[in-house]
């Protein structure tokens, strides 16, 4: 992980082409991480901890059982995917883009905003846990996920598809639902 004795912020920028791994245990702690066509990936148990994470039209990868930890993540093209067992935990992550849980991730208890040109994906028994979300994009469900305990306020339009189930979330709809395959 990174270590700061110095008191001063840490900023990385990780440049395009770049790639930069947190693997086992590390943590982002509070550094500054600018993703600019980069690839940044939280692997094992890593954590992205309190940092604050800007992601620009690069891949961004949590997988195994890695956490976004507290972080703050903007996501302004490409997109960030939790894959596995992750979570982005008690983040706030705001989707300008991508925003995708696959193979039993969650969003654990994340503030989530997907604005009106992001969209999340929930695949193969994903969860949002009990995640706030506000939607003004869209959110697509597929194959065995739940909304789970999650409150969504759907501004735009949400679609729950191959035995995907709202599970016990609460959903404020001003846009529009579709249960379909189900």
């Amino acid at each position: 992980g990174i270590i700061n004795n110095s008191g001063l912020p840490v900023t990385i920028n990780n440049n395009p082409n770049a790639e930069l791994f947190f693997r086992g245990s590390s943590t982002a702690g509070n550094a500054t991480i600018n993703n600019d066509l980069g690839i940044l990936i939280f692997v094992d148990t890593s954590t992205a901890g309190s940092a604050t994470i800007d992601s620009f039209s690069s891949s961004f990868f949590f997988q195994d059982n890695a956490s976004a930890g507290t972080a703050t993540i903007t996501v302004n093209g490409g997109g960030v995917a939790f894959i596995g067992n992750s979570t982005a935990a008690n983040a706030t992550i705001i989707s300008n883009a991508g925003l995708n849980f696959w193979e039993n991730s969650t969003a654990g208890n994340a503030g989530i905003t997907v604005s009106t040109t992001g969209f999340m994906l929930l695949l193969d028994n994903a969860t949002l846990g009990i995640a706030t979300v506000r939607n003004d994009g869209g959110i697509q469900l597929d194959n065995n996920t739940t909304l789970g305990n999650s409150i969504i306020t759907n501004n735009s339009f949400m679609a729950l598809r191959d035995n995907s189930t709202a599970g016990s979330a609460t959903v404020t709809s001003n846009g529009f639902v579709d249960f379909a395959g189900n």
